[in-house]
């Protein structure tokens, strides 16, 4: 079962990802993610508590254009995280968010937090 943390980060991402693809509205993902929608989680219905999940997105949603610029221009991290571990690029967003951007670190753990991690110092 994951972490009640990493579930607010899975269900945020969920939320970037739908509103990134127009497959959604920001309102419509957040209401979905708050209620289950889209797989499951920890905590809070769909995963995590709803003031997390919300302020993730909107702030990840708000800074995406600076965190996609930035993992792009450092090619080597992007290929490190996307494409060698296969993370999923909104999980990915929505963790470099809170690292660089929000809290300043990445709450919970497992695999997608040591990876970001581990290739941060590298930029």
């Amino acid at each position: 079962k994951k972490s009640a943390l990493m579930a607010g980060y899975s269900a945020a991402a969920r939320v970037v990802d739908a509103v990134r693809r127009g497959r959604s509205s920001l309102k419509s993902a957040l209401y979905a993610a708050g209620n289950g929608g889209g797989g499951g989680g920890g905590g809070g219905g769909g995963g995590g508590s709803k003031a997390l999940v919300f302020a993730l997105a909107t702030e990840t949603l708000k800074h995406y254009a600076l965190i996609e610029r930035v993992l792009r221009r450092a090619s080597h991290v992007f290929d490190a995280l996307v494409k060698q571990q296969r993370l999923w690029w909104p999980l990915v967003a929505v963790m470099v968010y809170d690292l660089l951007l929000g809290c300043g670190t990445i709450r919970g753990g497992g695999r997608a937090k040591r990876a970001v991690l581990e290739h941060a110092g590298q930029q």
